[in-house]
C-alpha cells in the first residue's frame, strides 16, 4: 500500500493505492503515525487505486478509527467489491461510504 496526504481546510485527504490486507499493516501504521499527528477534524481516504481490501485491511481501518476518534472517517470512490464488503461487513454503517 502506498499513501500521500493532502491537507483540506481542517480536514485530511489520503490517497491510497494497492492492496489494503496483511502485507500493507507497517504502512497503515506509519499512516496513523502521521495522521494523528495532524489531528483533522475530518479525514477522507481516498479509496480509487486501491485493488484489494481484506479482514486485516478492514480491521485497519477499525483501529484507524479508534486511534482517531476526534476525526470523522469518509472512504471515498471504492470500487464496487470492496463497497459489498463493507456493505456486507456493516462497515458502511460505521464509515461515511461516497
Amino acid at each position: 500500500m502506498q499513501f500521500s496526504l493532502e491537507a483540506t481546510g481542517n480536514g485530511l485527504l489520503v490517497s491510497l493505492s494497492g492492496q489494503l490486507d496483511y502485507t500493507a499493516t507497517g504502512g497503515f501504521e506509519e499512516l496513523m503515525r502521521e495522521t494523528r499527528e495532524i489531528a483533522p477534524q475530518t479525514l477522507t481516504l481516498d479509496f480509487s487505486r486501491v485493488t484489494w481490501l481484506d479482514s486485516v485491511g478492514l480491521g485497519q481501518l477499525f483501529l484507524m478509527r479508534e486511534k482517531l476518534r476526534a476525526s470523522q472517517i469518509c472512504l471515498s470512490n471504492p470500487k464496487p467489491s470492496i463497497r459489498q464488503l463493507l456493505s456486507l461487513t456493516k462497515a458502511d454503517l460505521i464509515f461515511s461510504v461516497v
